[in-house]
């Protein structure tokens, strides 16, 4: 069975992928909440053959970080699925050529605002297309990474093995966002390890 995720920013050509990937005999659904992934995947195991090829739309306008976007990928994983991501982009001009033209109001406009700001906006989130994560050798998930390092989690960082980072930076250049991933892991690194040292300096009670 085929799992094809598709991702991007708003305006990209995602549902035209779709389009296209549902002429060549896939199953496309469109905006599937990240939570029910798993749960749709064992349907589609069930049908026997019915639903070999599926490729599902995913973008910002889900409101959920990207770290209900990990676990989800685990849950196929867990299940003996493989899975691939499709990470469609488009230049922010682009995009709001588009918007202008169609006349439809981008998912991340405000109320009073202007297209070319919700683009940019958008631009500078991060979209869960997961990248980071299959850039780093290591095995990190360097965005959840430096989430925890702004929210100064650091026992989660330790657990997630965060001294292991070789700060090689293929995180930060891989994102489309632009996002200082490297910069906040780097971050998290140094405390943690200063943590560390600190617990093992202590007089042992």
């Amino acid at each position: 069975m085929e799992f094809l995720i598709i991702s991007g920013m708003s305006g990209a050509g995602k549902s035209q992928a779709a389009d296209i990937l549902e002429d060549m005999g896939y199953y496309c659904v469109d905006n599937m909440p990240l939570a029910l992934l798993p749960r749709f995947a064992e349907l589609c195991l069930a049908s026997r053959g019915r639903y070999d090829h599926v490729a599902l739309v995913t973008d910002v306008r889900e409101r959920e970080s990207v770290d209900g976007l990990l676990p989800a990928l685990d849950g196929l994983w867990d299940m003996g699925l493989e899975y691939r991501i499709l990470y469609i982009e488009a230049d922010v001009p682009t995009i709001v050529r588009r918007y202008k033209s169609s006349r439809r109001p981008h998912p991340m406009q405000e109320p009073g605002g202007t297209i070319d700001d919700a683009v940019r906006r958008e631009a500078s989130q991060c979209i869960k297309c997961a990248k980071c994560v299959a850039a780093c050798p290591m095995g990190l998930e360097p965005y959840y990474l430096s989430k925890m390092t702004q929210k100064k989690g650091w026992d989660a960082l330790e657990e997630q093995m965060i001294t292991s980072c070789i700060e090689c930076g293929c995180c930060q250049a891989s994102c489309p966002s632009y996002l200082p991933l490297l910069d906040w892991v780097r971050l998290g690194k140094q405390t943690v390890m200063g943590i560390i040292r600190a617990r093992a300096a202590a007089p042992k009670k």
